[in-house]
């Protein structure tokens, strides 16, 4: 009985270390994720079975390990990410928008791909923070601010 309790464990790391594997290779997209793993799941049931991988303790605890042998491997630091955010808002300020002899433009800076890019480093390194809703719930709020 024990040894299989045991096996059923093994396999079910197994499962996790190769969802999040997954994970990262589809650019942290759960339910391609879990689709490209189970071609045979709708894209429904692949969104649900993308979010409970991603509210298993387990799936959390490797995705964070693998964010840090990036971080380690990569040597990504905050401290990069922000000298590289740094340095592409100089390169952009010093890019000029380009005009031909009717004003047309024909060159601009490529500020879309730069942020991009920066974003998907943050993510890959486990530095993008989720944003948060909080709302009132409908509920009237009433602020008052001292004179």
């Amino acid at each position: 009985m024990a040894r299989a309790k045991k096996e059923t464990t093994i396999k079910k790391e197994i499962t996790n270390e190769r969802w999040v594997d997954a994970y990262f290779n589809h650019n942290f997209n759960g339910r391609l994720t879990s689709k490209s793993l189970n071609p045979d799941l709708t894209l429904e049931s692949a969104e649900v079975h993308a979010s409970r991988m991603l509210g298993n303790d387990k799936v959390k605890e490797l995705i964070e390990i693998k964010h840090e042998q990036i971080r380690m491997k990569s040597n990504i630091d905050l401290e990069y990410i922000v000298s590289e955010l740094k340095n592409i808002i100089i390169d952009v300020k010093q890019e000029q928008i380009e005009r031909d002899e009717n004003g047309k433009i024909t060159s601009k800076p490529d500020r879309k791909s730069a942020l991009m890019a920066i974003q998907q480093l943050s993510k890959i390194a486990g530095f993008e923070t989720k944003k948060v809703d909080i709302t009132s719930g409908g509920e009237k709020i009433t602020i008052s601010f001292l004179d």
